[in-house]
């Protein structure tokens, strides 16, 4: 519920043709609310002869700071950018849109792959391995093959009626070196995956987007489209046993996460035994447990056991192992006040005020005063020269 809507309210935007589908304005607005911000969202319904003159026309109002493209509008809105994240630039195609200063520019990313990849996860789908079928090249479609090579199918079929812009992705793709890329087709079958990323069934009587006849047995299927929420696609597949994944959950994903407070945040990876999975090493580990006196029956139970951590994260210091990228180095590390020992890998997320890109690295937060803990002298209790506790009255 909205309860407070004056000139000072912020505006963002979704455009769409068509729009009435589309579930994400109450929701954002609300989330926008709790976090207690005078913003709303609001539908927009543009049809493409008109896309450029109201893209014109929106970045001369003031007060507007996002934009959401869905249908048809993810490519076209690209010729109306200033910057783009590296995924965005990749695709062509853009799905969320911010001001880089107020009454500025804009700058784009491209979310649905991530949205995806996030909804398949937690409904038990890890992409890592599988053999997947994506229906659809389009914006949603393109961010969505990305996102599944990056983590990690062994194979991806796209199947697109527009040649040329499938053809083009297969290619782009393949030069990633990632995954096998090739040209699909409806046909499922094989396939661990199957995706569609079309609009073929938001409208009643549409046709299946993928032959479900074909899907195989323990087969995931998932969709994009958020109305109706179970498409029939996913109902047929389901009706064969087979997992699914719905639109709205991809949509949800991309909202789990707003990055509206400044700051250096580090977000711990607590996966498959803990650290070393995620970073591709493949090996079992059992931190946390005293290894003395068990370490070599152990090794013969479980030959890559590798034994770590039994006297503190401290010895992990001098391991050396391939990181990934935007990752602060595992068990220890350099932060902003020196050398730090961490439990694990964490993924450091930078979150500045008008950040406009990844290009950079803005280097350490600036914390405000107060805000820091820090090592005083003096006896326990007792305030730190110049930091007086001062009381009313006093």
């Amino acid at each position: 519920m909205i309860e407070r809507l004056d000139g000072e309210t912020r505006l963002f935007a979704i455009l769409g043709d068509p729009i009435a589908q589309v579930k994400s304005p109450g929701g954002i607005t609300q989330a926008m609310v709790r976090r207690g911000a005078n913003a709303v969202l609001v539908p927009m319904h543009v049809e493409p002869p008109q896309f450029d003159g109201v893209m014109r026309g929106l970045r001369e109002v003031r007060n507007l700071e996002g934009l959401i493209m869905t249908v048809p509008h993810k490519i076209p809105v690209m010729a109306h950018v200033e910057t783009t994240t590296e995924r965005a630039r990749f695709l062509g195609a853009a799905n969320i849109l911010r001001r880089i200063v107020p009454g500025g520019g804009w700058h784009a990313d491209a979310t649905d792959g991530y949205g995806m990849v996030s909804a398949l996860v937690a409904a038990g789908c890890d992409p890592k391995g599988k053999k997947a079928l994506l229906v659809g090249a389009g914006g949603a479609g393109a961010a969505i093959a990305l996102a599944l090579v990056e983590a990690g199918v062994s194979a991806l079929a796209l199947h697109d009626g527009m040649t040329a812009r499938r053809d083009d992705l297969v290619r782009r793709l393949n030069g990633l070196g990632k995954a096998a890329v090739t040209v699909g087709s409806a046909d499922p079958a094989g396939c661990d995956l199957a995706i569609n990323a079309t609009p073929t069934g938001m409208k009643p009587g549409d046709p299946l987007p993928i032959d479900v006849s074909r899907l195989e047995k323990g087969a995931f299927a998932a969709d994009v489209i958020t109305a109706p929420i179970r498409t029939p696609y996913l109902e047929a597949a389901a009706a064969r046993g087979c997992g699914t994944s719905t639109g709205y959950a991809m949509f949800s994903a991309q909202v789990e996460f707003i990055a509206d407070e400044e700051g250096d945040w580090a977000i711990h990876c607590h996966k498959s035994h803990h650290t070393m999975n995620a970073m591709g090493h493949e090996v079992p580990t059992m931190i946390g447990v005293d290894h003395r006196g068990v370490a070599k029956q152990i090794t013969n139970l479980v030959p890559d056991y590798m034994v770590m951590g039994e006297r503190g994260m401290a010895d992990m210091g001098e391991m050396e192992m391939p990181i990934p990228d935007n990752t602060l180095p595992m068990m220890t590390g350099q932060g902003p006040f020196g050398p730090i020992e961490m439990g694990g890998m964490f993924t450091l997320f930078k979150v500045r005020e008008n950040l406009a890109s990844y290009d950079h690295d803005p280097g350490w937060y600036d914390n405000p005063p107060g805000t820091v803990a820090r090592k005083v002298g003096g006896r326990e209790g007792e305030a730190a020269p110049g930091h007086e506790h001062h009381h009313p009255g006093s």
